[in-house]
């Protein structure tokens, strides 16, 4: 019985362990959020925005985003039909959140 409970106790252990490293994963995050406008000030919907990395999100109807990111410095890229695409830098840091309203304008040649 003692070998059994000393197994049962190394799980338990290596259980704990996994959870103490993935929950300090998800402590260690920052959020980015803001909105994406015209020129006028109007929300453009569903407008992409992609950090560099591949993490991405597209706005609401009026144009608000928001992503969860690790505590870095990334370029945000921020794009919609018919406008020019812009791109921002932006730093992250753990447990804040950093705000970034863009304002795309619109491409001349369609």
């Amino acid at each position: 019985m003692n070998a059994t409970m000393n197994a049962t106790m190394k799980q338990l252990s290596l259980a704990l362990a996994l959870m103490s490293l993935w929950s300090l994963h998800v402590l260690a995050q920052g959020t980015l959020n803001g909105r994406v406008t015209d020129e006028h000030g109007n929300g453009l919907p569903s407008a992409t925005v992609v950090v560099d990395g591949g993490k991405g999100a597209f706005t609401d109807l009026d144009g608000n985003y928001s992503l969860t990111l690790a505590p870095a410095t990334y370029k945000v890229t921020y794009s919609f039909i018919g406008f020019l695409s812009k791109t921002e830098t932006v730093q992250i840091q753990n447990g804040q959140t950093a705000t970034l309203n863009v304002r795309l304008d619109e491409d001349a040649v369609m």
